[in-house]
């Protein structure tokens, strides 16, 4: 079944892991959505490596909007080899954004480094359950509150 929860998003920055610590962010069982507006790789792992190291895990969020290429879905690979998850949006699965960011979300879920599907939904009535519930059934289960439980053993 489809579980709903309410985030947002944080941006990557230097200033990130101090706000983290502050409780200045949203977290969910440690857990935060990460934002990444154009950061480079190495930038990126170096933030989520401190962030791990402070005990938080980075829900790297929309990556089919950033990812370029093969190059690119190594680097989330590597990312989450350090600690960090992948989440993608079901409105790219469904190609409502577009046909690149479908192929590039389709690329992330074949390639097995997507941990959990969202609706992206800014309000109700989007429509995107359904998307949500099928993406779930091919690709899943996404079970993002099952794997921050694993990870915490």
């Amino acid at each position: 079944g489809v579980e709903l929860a309410l985030w947002c998003e944080a941006h990557a920055d230097p200033a990130l892991p101090g706000k983290l610590a502050a409780g200045e962010i949203i977290t969910e069982g440690g857990a935060f959505l990460l934002e990444l507006p154009y950061v480079s790789e190495r930038a990126l792992l170096e933030l989520v490596f401190e962030v791990c190291s402070a005990g938080f895990t980075p829900v790297i969020c929309h990556p089919e909007r950033y990812v370029r290429g093969k190059a690119d879905i190594a680097a989330l690979e590597r990312a989450k080899n350090r600690g960090a998850l992948v989440q993608v949006n079901a409105p790219a699965v469904a190609g409502l954004n577009g046909r690149r960011e479908r192929k590039k979300a389709l690329a992330i879920l074949k390639a097995g480094l997507a941990d959990a599907l969202a609706s992206d939904a800014h309000s109700a009535g989007t429509g995107l359950f359904e998307v949500l519930a099928e993406t779930d059934a091919e690709y899943g289960p996404f079970d993002i509150e099952g794997t921050l439980e694993r990870r915490r053993r």
